[in-house]
């Protein structure tokens, strides 16, 4: 059985979200999008009215995030231009707030979207959640999983 706290994974679900942002991201690879859903987050930019961009540069301009994205967005917006990393931006403080209001009841659904946050056993493993007496933090405890036995003559 191996134990993980609930808040380990919902941050490296976190890592799973940046990792696929980073992905879409046109800086980095260009049009060279490594899948056509990566290409699709970023139409929603194309198509924002003035106010829109607007909003988007304020709130690059005021987010206090120290990665490369949000600097990137930060720049942009100090020089009134807007850019995709700011429309990246949004997507990852939205996302990374929905993971962080996640509920440990629906770890198997947290699972789902972000499999790589787990190892392939975990995700095939029976999952039981509990308290920590000592940090009172919610621990999920992955069931080993049977091995399998060979059935010969």
């Amino acid at each position: 059985m191996s134990l993980l706290p609930f808040e380990n994974l919902k941050a490296r679900a976190k890592r799973a979200l940046d990792t696929r942002i980073a992905r879409c991201d046109p800086l980095l690879h260009g049009i060279g999008f490594d899948s056509e859903a990566a290409c699709l987050a970023l139409i929603p930019c194309a198509v924002l009215d003035d106010d829109e961009r607007a909003s988007l540069r304020t709130m690059a301009r005021n987010a206090r995030d120290g990665s490369d994205l949000a600097q990137r967005a930060r720049m942009h917006a100090e020089a009134n231009r807007s850019d995709w990393s700011q429309w990246l931006q949004r997507i990852r403080q939205t996302g990374h707030h929905r993971i962080n209001q996640w509920d440990v009841r629906c770890v198997k659904g947290l699972i789902a979207h972000f499999p790589e946050c787990v190892s392939q056993r975990q995700r095939r493993a029976a999952i039981a959640c509990h308290v920590d007496d000592e940090t009172d933090a919610w621990m999920l405890a992955f069931a080993d999983a049977p091995r399998r036995t060979e059935i010969g003559p």
